[in-house]
């Protein structure tokens, strides 16, 4: 095949490589503005948190008393006797431990959500209005907040309540079964996949909620709701396909 008339030029290497460390900079500034308040616990929640910290967000990790549960997850423990894998998914964050048992902890937590842009939480489905701090109560603390929660099986339905965890969701979608042999029994993807998985969705979500503010396309807020259960199917969708084509199960 011969192109004609089509002026090549050798590549600017140069050029290229400023582009790129511009691209970091700007990257890492993008949301500078933007505040998020994580009240999220264990993978998916404080991994979405952490990508948008890694934008630029000014994240404030909200804990309680005794700590993220996977601060003694896992393994492996670092110097400071915490576990690695949150140290991985926690970056770009400042902390604050607040007991919102205590008669002051809800001032604090008014204040903050006052001032975020984005609150997120991964507590199940009812926590958050338990402690005072479902989505119309911050919505009327600030009109203009991007609400995101990430549940198991989502805030309403039969399945809301039931306890949910990366291996169930594996489970559950058939992701088990398309891992290993096809004549072996199914498999755990080795990593928190659908946790990770959920979490990005999460990000996307409210990137477009942010987006759609700054560009006055829809309401002044948003109330996100994300779930393991969304997020695990959607891995799958080929497999249902090759279902639905062909009656056979995925693996």
């Amino acid at each position: 095949c011969e192109f004609r008339g089509v002026e090549r030029k050798p590549t600017d290497t140069t050029f290229l490589a400023q582009t790129n460390e511009d691209r970091d900079e700007m990257t890492k500034r993008i949301l500078s503005k933007i505040t998020l308040v994580d009240m999220s616990e264990g993978a998916a929640g404080p991994y979405a948190a952490t990508v948008l910290g890694d934008m630029g967000a000014n994240v404030i990790k909200v804990e309680r008393p005794e700590g993220d549960w996977l601060r003694t997850g896992g393994k492996h423990r670092a110097a400071s006797g915490d576990s690695t894998h949150f140290i991985a998914i926690n970056r770009n964050k400042r902390d604050i431990g607040l007991d919102m048992r205590h008669r002051d902890a809800m001032s604090v937590m008014q204040r903050l959500v006052s001032r975020a842009d984005v609150v997120l939480s991964n507590y199940r489905p009812g926590v958050m209005e338990k402690l005072g701090l479902g989505y119309e109560r911050c919505r009327n603390l600030n009109p203009a907040i991007v609400y995101c929660t990430i549940s198991g099986f989502g805030q309403e339905g039969p399945y809301a309540q039931l306890p949910a965890s990366d291996t169930v969701m594996q489970a559950i979608s058939g992701i088990m079964q398309t891992i290993g042999e096809s004549s072996g029994p199914p498999l755990r993807v080795a990593f928190p996949l659908v946790d990770i998985s959920a979490a990005n969705y999460a990000v996307q979500a409210i990137l477009l909620a942010l987006y759609a503010k700054l560009s006055g396309q829809g309401e002044s807020g948003a109330n996100i709701d994300v779930s393991l259960m969304s997020a695990a199917l959607s891995l799958m969708n080929m497999g249902f396909a090759d279902y639905l084509a062909e009656g056979k199960p995925a693996g």
